[in-house]
């Protein structure tokens, strides 16, 4: 069930992100998985801005993927998995790669 987001839930601006795209995240997913993405992606861009500043000596880059991937695990949780799973998925992009390789490869 989609939840529409209240002004409480309005995110803070992510760069390259529009609002109506942070709008829509917080209502597909609702407030409080739609939030926790949002705020994974903020913290991410945060930590890779910093990384400029900071140096190499900081695993800023590493705690960036992170929080993309706490993003992307908030996006599918308490959502049932596809039906062969991953495996088929894996067989699919197999396919399309092979049908898309040049002649000779």
């Amino acid at each position: 069930m989609m939840e529409a987001m209240t002004p409480s839930d309005e995110p803070y601006p992510i760069p390259g992100l529009p609002p109506s795209v942070a709008g829509r995240v917080v209502t597909e997913l609702g407030g409080a998985n739609g939030g926790r993405v949002l705020r994974c992606l903020r913290t991410a861009d945060s930590l890779l801005s910093r990384s400029d500043i900071e140096g190499p000596d900081l695993r800023l880059a590493e705690s960036a993927a992170y929080n993309l991937r706490e993003a992307l695990d908030s996006v599918v949780r308490d959502r049932p998995a596809g039906e062969g799973g991953f495996s088929v998925g894996g067989l699919r992009v197999g396919a399309v790669q092979g049908h898309h390789r040049p002649p000779g490869r």
